[in-house]
């Protein structure tokens, strides 16, 4: 069961600054990430804004659906303007609810110069022509890209001769429902013996990837379906021979995965995924230019075990 947690964020330690509150299941929207938002989408701070505060209240109405409620507290009065928004998730309405408070926000804007009394009038003086200047850009209320990176240890298995595990760096950038990853492995070591003693070999991997991903999920709960490709460089040299020598090949495969994220500690994210590569050609090792020592298999299998974070 869910457990409801609240945050505020202060734009700064005046207090006469709006506050933003967030109540949210397990900490999944954070109030510093809202506001930070609402600064970008405003083009100002929220340290320009007072008299008014502003509460979020992120809820999961059912398995599939969930709603956010916002509401800008007066503290003049205690008077509030409300806003009720549904999505699909967590962090779908965390974006909404940060769209809303930047539109509540110019909207008093509005409605204070509006009440304004009308100044005197002020004898013309004559002073030299300006030139037109123009409109500030409107703001875009288009979910923002949010970075992240990772480190892991990667498994192959029929690429190389057997299992091989290796270090992997990924980062990437994720839009709404969209993400598109770039990552690097290398596999260092993976031997194997002819079955009658003669020698063997000792293979190498390092390659790098690009993929794109459709991504969803809710809370703090992420799964993501991805396909792409990648490049890189297999190499292996002979062992228990008279004459050992090195040889590389290309390394082009089409690669497919599915992954699942788990964030906690706020921006922090343990990685899980698995999948498969198809080669485009398979490399073919000989030892004392005749003998077959290795060849890649048709379909390879990789996962990936690791942690990220969001920045």
């Amino acid at each position: 069961m869910l457990a409801c947690a609240a945050a505020v964020f202060s734009a700064d330690r005046d207090a006469w600054s709006a506050e933003v509150r967030v109540h949210a299941p397990d900490d999944c929207a954070d109030a510093g990430a809202i506001t930070e938002q609402v600064d970008g989408l405003l083009g100002r701070g929220l340290t320009a804004v007072d008299g008014v505060d502003f509460e979020v209240d992120i809820a999961a109405a059912s398995k599939q659906a969930w709603r956010v409620r916002v509401d800008a507290v007066s503290r003049a009065d205690g008077s509030r303007r409300t806003r009720e928004i549904a999505g699909r998730g967590c962090a779908e309405l965390a974006e909404a609810a940060a769209v809303a408070i930047a539109m509540s926000v110019d909207a008093s804007v509005a409605e204070t110069r509006a009440a304004r009394p009308p100044a005197p009038p002020v004898p013309a003086v004559s002073a030299p022509a300006l030139a037109p200047t123009a409109p500030p850009p409107a703001q875009s209320s288009a979910p923002p890209i949010r970075p992240s990176a990772g480190i892991g240890l990667a498994m192959d298995a029929g690429a190389l001769p057997g299992l091989a595990f290796g270090p992997a760096l990924q980062v990437a950038a994720r839009r709404d429902h969209l993400r598109l990853a770039a990552e690097a492995a290398f596999f260092p070591s993976a031997e194997t013996q002819l079955s009658n003693g003669g020698g063997g070999g000792d293979f190498r991997l390092a390659l790098g990837g690009l993929l794109g991903c459709f991504t969803d999920g809710a809370g703090r709960l992420v799964w993501a379906a991805c396909a792409g490709g990648e490049i890189g460089r297999v190499s292996g040299e002979g062992t228990g021979v008279v004459r050992p020598r090195l040889g590389s090949a290309l390394w082009l495969a089409a690669r497919a995965e599915l992954a699942v994220e788990l964030t906690f500690a706020g921006r922090f994210h343990a990685i899980v995924a698995a999948g498969a590569a198809v080669p485009a050609a398979r490399p073919r090792f000989v030892i004392d230019q005749m003998t077959p020592i290795h060849q890649s298999s048709r379909v390879t299998a990789r996962s990936l075990l690791g942690l990220g974070v969001a920045f």
